[in-house]
C-alpha cells in the first residue's frame, strides 16, 4: 500500500466513523419518533450499542465500499492527498505571527464596531427624543 493509499483510506475511515455515528443517531431519533406504532429501537450490546447503532454502521461500511471501489472518486481522492502534499505549510513562527495579527485586527474592529454603535445610538436618541443610548 503506498503513501497516498494509506491517507485516502484514513481518510475514507474517518469520514465512514462519523457518518455512521450521525447516522446511528439519527436512526434513533426516528426509533423515538416511530415508537407509537411499536417500533422499538432493540439493544444489542446494552444501550450504547442498538440495532439504530448497527444499521448505521451497515449501510456506512456498504456506502464506503462502493465509495472506495468507484475508480472516479477513488481517483479524485488520491489526487487530493497528491495536491495536499505540495501544498507549503507555515511553520510555528509563522503561526503565531498570523494569530497575533488576527486577534489585533479582531480588537481593532471590535472597538470600530463599537464606536459606530455608539454614535449610530446617540444619533438615534437625538432624532426620537431619547438621548444617548
Amino acid at each position: 500500500m503506498n503513501t497516498n493509499t494509506r491517507w485516502v483510506f484514513l481518510g475514507f475511515l474517518a469520514i465512514g466513523m462519523l457518518t455512521a455515528w450521525v447516522l446511528g443517531e439519527g436512526l434513533q431519533t426516528l426509533f423515538f419518533w416511530l415508537r407509537r406504532y411499536n417500533v422499538r429501537d432493540v439493544e444489542i450490546l446494552g444501550s450504547a450499542f442498538t440495532l439504530a447503532s448497527l444499521l448505521g454502521v451497515v449501510i456506512t461500511a456498504v456506502a464506503g465500499f462502493l465509495l472506495w471501489k468507484n475508480d472516479n472518486i477513488n481517483t479524485s481522492s488520491h489526487e487530493v492527498v497528491e495536491e495536499l502534499r505540495k501544498v507549503t505549510w507555515p511553520d510555528g513562527k509563522d503561526t503565531q505571527t498570523s494569530t497575533i495579527v488576527v486577534i489585533i485586527t479582531t480588537i481593532i474592529m471590535s472597538a470600530l464596531l463599537w464606536g459606530f454603535d455608539f454614535v449610530w445610538a446617540w444619533a438615534t436618541g437625538l432624532i426620537y427624543g431619547g438621548g444617548a443610548g
